[in-house]
């Protein structure tokens, strides 16, 4: 599995790279069946410069799929967790069609 994170207006921490380590580990357990050199996961973290406001673009490609999700929150934790949750939550919901 191949893994690029890109941060913008933000510096990488421990806290950052803790929270994605988790919720990359749960993503790690959906995407077991398919081949380690076939699944792409884009994370793209964002600090609006002039507001309080963090965006987080996530992407994981399938060798048949591509699934997305973006969200927007005040928090960074907040905010990645949610992402997490909504890829999770798709990702669940195409398995559960084949």
């Amino acid at each position: 599995m191949k893994i690029d994170i890109s941060l913008k207006n933000l510096s990488k921490s421990n806290l950052i790279d803790e929270v994605l380590e988790k919720n990359l580990s749960k993503i790690e357990k959906r995407v077991k069946n398919f081949e380690k050199d076939s699944v792409h996961i884009s994370i793209h973290l964002e600090k609006n410069p002039n507001h309080n406001e963090y965006f987080c673009n996530t992407c994981i490609y399938l060798p048949s799929k591509v699934i997305k999700a973006q969200t927007k929150e005040l928090d960074l934790i907040k905010c990645i967790d949610k992402n997490f949750l909504n890829l999770i939550r798709q990702f669940d919901k195409l398995k559960s069609k084949y």
